[in-house]
């Protein structure tokens, strides 16, 4: 999800399937996802898990105080993942 300027860098990087958020809110779309990004604490974790397929991952480059918490807590409650930072992840790992 970026605006549809960043959307040529996004796709530059890799990205499967593109939405352009000032054109739809992907939350509501009915549609589900491996891997989500959030570059710049868009969303909240809780938001996402009905998007995310059921061993789904939410990257969070920086943790606010709203998304930090599920960092913690949802390795115990589900397996879906809420991971913050930079790592050296491969397509393999996610």
């Amino acid at each position: 999800m970026c605006s549809t300027r960043n959307g040529r860098l996004v796709s530059s990087l890799g990205a499967a399937h593109l939405i352009d958020d000032t054109q739809e809110d992907f939350a509501h779309n009915n549609q589900t996802y491996d891997v989500t990004l959030d570059a710049v604490n868009a969303r909240t974790f809780q938001e996402l898990q009905r998007v995310l397929t059921p061993s789904g991952q939410h990257l969070v480059r920086m943790a606010s105080p709203e998304t930090a918490l599920p960092l913690l807590w949802t390795p115990l409650l589900s397996r879906q993942k809420a991971r913050m930072g930079i790592s050296q992840a491969t397509s393999a790992t996610l």
